[in-house]
């Protein structure tokens, strides 16, 4: 493999010094003798090369290179100084362009078409399938790796994928995400200099497809299997265990929406990538797991709302409405109940920056939802209402649509239930008696008619027929 890579290296000093000062204005006027050496020099190289690559690192190459960059890496220097000297008003976009853009991606034509044959292909994703196992699995297990980074990726205007530092945005991605990504967009910008042998019978359009599926397939499903891992690896029990879960959950949902976002979305639109079945299935996975994720988290933030705050509410104003407990200590009761409210709200506050505003929409109505039929069905409905408990949820309801303030300018539309719930609370009796009474006399459409002319819409007429019985007895 050393010796191939010095005789490479002869060869690409005597092309270059063959070249300089001719003043030939296209690479096609290359004479032919040098073509075929190069790809002579290739043939003798690549079957070692594909056994012995590492030898041909020095141990200081880029985190994300691969045995292939490497190899690819070496011939762009001499191709940079043909392109150089064939087109010198050009040097300045030539040096400037990433090494996989479009643009200088021509080079890599004879490495590509050499590939590309029958004996070779399939030598060469095995190699790349190799390194890409190892690179993976060095990722994941190096520390760090599940830090947080601040990420963001755009496609360029010529159609390249690349990752940004510039343009921010609002997501968390942990480090190893980011470098994985950087793997992806490496080989998909690298297939770029794949010639278009389609119509040529060389069938360069299908290994191209090949070639992605099998290496970005691997990385996607072994990324994918992580996620899943990280999203099911607490149990939540204990409020500790809960918080740490609800930490993996979002940040899996932000791994999972930049990954959809800076390579499975665009892939869709590319006609470079459009037809590789790996993005195609893994496009359909992440929306689909993006989904699962959003309501585990919904459930993780609601748990301790649904199991303990609510539960002992209701207990509290059953047990004041029967007179078997003081003001006082319910007032201890709506403390601690306030208190599980508030760390929903800070867990949906904690969770707006992490994840997509997408998936935050989902997470923050799902919620309300939760605290919305939660509070209508074990404390509205579940609590005979007498001895002030009325207006004790009346106060917890205007509590808690005021918090949402800060996720939504319209929170009364998401608390419908309660709001109407509180708004029979706040009648006297006699008006309520009175309404209750009118609607018990007539048809189920003409009450249905009574309680809309007062506002009430959202509730069933089961509903608003047991929330007046029970604030009547107050």
């Amino acid at each position: 493999g050393l010796s191939a890579a010095q005789v490479f290296k002869e060869e690409g000093r005597a092309l270059t010094g063959a070249i300089k000062g001719t003043g030939l204005e296209d690479e096609h006027c290359i004479p032919q003798e040098l073509v075929v050496g190069v790809i002579g020099v290739l043939e003798q190289i690549l079957p070692q090369y594909l056994q012995t690559g590492a030898a041909f690192s020095d141990g200081g190459e880029d985190a994300f290179q691969s045995l292939l960059l490497h190899l690819a890496s070496k011939i762009r220097e001499y191709d940079l100084k043909f392109a150089e000297l064939l087109n010198p008003s050009l040097r300045d976009s030539f040096y400037s362009q990433s090494p996989l853009s479009p643009l200088s991606s021509w080079g890599f034509g004879l490495l590509i078409r050499v590939l590309l044959r029958e004996e070779y292909f399939e030598d060469w994703v095995e190699a790349e399938s190799k390194f890409l196992e190892g690179k993976v699995e060095g990722i994941f297990g190096s520390p760090g790796a599940w830090d947080i980074a601040t990420p963001s990726g755009n496609a360029t205007p010529d159609g390249d994928f690349e990752l940004s530092s510039s343009d921010a945005t609002d997501h968390t991605v942990p480090d190893c995400v980011e470098q994985l990504c950087g793997v992806l967009l490496e080989y998909v910008n690298f297939s770029r200099s794949f010639p278009g042998m389609a119509e040529e019978g060389g069938g360069g359009d299908g290994r191209l497809v090949e070639f992605l599926d099998r290496l970005g397939g691997s990385v996607l499903e072994a990324l994918f299997n992580k996620l899943s891992w990280r999203v099911d690896s607490y149990d939540p029990y204990g409020d500790t265990s809960r918080h740490l879960a609800i930490g993996a959950t979002t940040s899996c949902l932000a791994s999972a929406a930049h990954v959809e976002g800076i390579l499975l979305e665009p892939s869709i639109y590319d006609p470079h990538t459009s037809r590789v079945p790996a993005f195609q299935d893994s496009a359909k996975g992440f929306v689909s797991h993006i989904k699962k994720w959003s309501q585990k988290l919904v459930s993780l933030v609601t748990k301790e709302f649904e199991g303990c705050g609510v539960v002992n509410l209701a207990k509290a104003l059953r047990s004041l409405s029967t007179g078997d407990r003081r003001a006082g200590e319910v007032e201890t009761t709506r403390a601690d109940f306030l208190a599980i409210f508030d760390d929903l709200v800070v867990q949906l506050r904690e969770a707006r920056p992490r994840v997509s505003p997408d998936v935050f929409r989902v997470v923050w109505t799902s919620v309300a939802a939760c605290v919305n039929n939660n509070l209508l069905n074990n404390v509205a409905l579940g609590v005979d209402h007498s001895n002030g408990t009325a207006a004790e949820f009346v106060v917890l309801v205007s509590l808690i649509v005021s918090a949402f303030e800060e996720f939504t300018r319209r929170p009364k539309t998401y608390f419908k239930l309660i709001l109407e719930a509180s708004d029979i609370f706040s009648m006297d009796g006699g008006e309520c008696g009175a309404l209750l009474r009118e609607v018990e006399s007539l048809s189920d459409s003409e009450s249905v008619g009574v309680l809309r002319a007062r506002n009430i819409h959202s509730l069933s007429l089961f509903q608003a027929t047991q929330l007046l019985s029970a604030r009547g007895g107050d």
